[in-house]
């Protein structure tokens, strides 16, 4: 699955695992951090594709994995 129409289940997916693991964290918090963790790389050649906020790709590429390291370190 790929596109905008399964990114909200996706990221509503990751904030849930997010709260589940680090129950403290506000929601506040979680979407900075689901925000903060996506990764720039798009078609993972090891090198981010742009920086900040790229209009076609906003923030990146979710990530699970950088997400809950990001989480981990607060």
């Amino acid at each position: 699955m790929v596109g905008t129409s399964f990114a909200a289940p996706r990221v509503s997916g990751v904030a849930a695992i997010l709260k589940q693991k680090y129950p403290s964290l506000t929601a506040a918090q979680i979407s900075n951090i689901i925000l903060l963790s996506a990764d720039k790389d798009i078609n993972n050649d090891g090198t981010p594709d742009f920086i900040g906020v790229s209009p076609i790709f906003g923030h990146g590429k979710l990530s699970l994995t950088r997400a809950l390291a990001l989480a981990g370190a607060i």
